[in-house]
């Protein structure tokens, strides 16, 4: 067996890093997905996901409707940025000034 979906799913599930799921309504693959393809188990598998929908696009997203999807990656991009910035000011601030040399 090449796949053990169990093992799998412990690998899926202690992903932390934010993901861009970006989900194309006339895909024909969201039929073969089954319950998998649901956003309540996408969002239940994975911590920190950010599911998009296009409703109009199929599975070859980035060629139908580029602009679509290169907007939705760089707002994704942008909001991870200001996230990262925002903990690493939290994260410096809560261990206090730092010490100073004599």
């Amino acid at each position: 067996m090449l796949f053990r979906r169990d093992e799998a799913e412990a690998c899926w599930a202690r992903m932390t890093i934010p993901m861009l799921l970006l989900r194309a309504g006339r895909s024909e693959f969201l039929a073969r997905l089954g319950d998998d393809g649901l956003t309540e188990r996408v969002q239940a598998q994975y911590r920190n996901v950010r599911i998009v929908s296009l409703p109009e696009a199929g599975h070859s997203m980035h060629h139908e409707d580029p602009q679509t999807v290169a907007r939705h990656i760089i707002d994704f991009e942008r909001d991870c940025a200001a996230a990262g910035a925002a903990a690493g000011t939290a994260a410096s601030e809560s261990a206090g000034a730092p010490a100073q040399s004599r």
